[in-house]
């Protein structure tokens, strides 16, 4: 049986895998915010923890990175 994911682990998961599949693209949080068309900081305070990304700006992050929302979170 899994355990499950308290907010904040959830939280750690997916910023860890943020931030490894962006390191593996050589992407800066800059890029991905203007590919998401969002303000140049937008994802680097959500990496930072001082922003929680909506259900559709996970999808925008996805999308970006090519990947499904799951993986963000594998």
């Amino acid at each position: 049986m899994k355990k499950k994911l308290s907010y904040q682990d959830g939280r750690e998961l997916f910023v860890k895998k943020l931030c490894k599949l962006m390191n593996e693209r050589n992407l800066s949080c800059q890029y991905l915010s203007s590919k998401m068309k969002k303000n140049d900081g937008y994802i680097n305070r959500i990496i930072n923890g001082k922003k929680d990304p909506s259900f559709e700006v996970l999808f925008d992050i996805a999308s970006a990175l090519k990947v499904t929302v799951a993986e963000l979170f594998e």
